[in-house]
């Protein structure tokens, strides 16, 4: 069961990711250690990348935001699954 917090506790961003591949796997590992995660950036990049063959050479960062309180949990998270791959 993920952890609690109040409404208006802020979001911090804890990573950018390459793709939406890394993006889910990080999100993933954070989500399984009931650290609730929120996206940025994952709906605008689908507009961009569908069917446009490469015509956007700039797309909008893909980046997870957690509540401030689990940043630093999710960063060591983030980090360790890094040095693993």
């Amino acid at each position: 069961m993920g952890k609690t917090h109040s409404t208006d506790t802020p979001l911090v961003p804890v990573y950018r990711a390459r793709d939406l591949t890394d993006l889910m796997v990080r999100r993933s590992l954070l989500e399984a250690a009931g650290i609730k995660c929120h996206v940025r950036g994952d709906k605008i990049q689908g507009i961009f990348s569908a069917g446009t063959g490469g015509m956007f050479s700039s797309q909008p960062p893909l980046e997870i935001l957690v509540c401030e309180e689990d940043r630093e949990e999710a960063v060591e998270i983030i980090t360790d699954s890094l040095a693993k791959s």
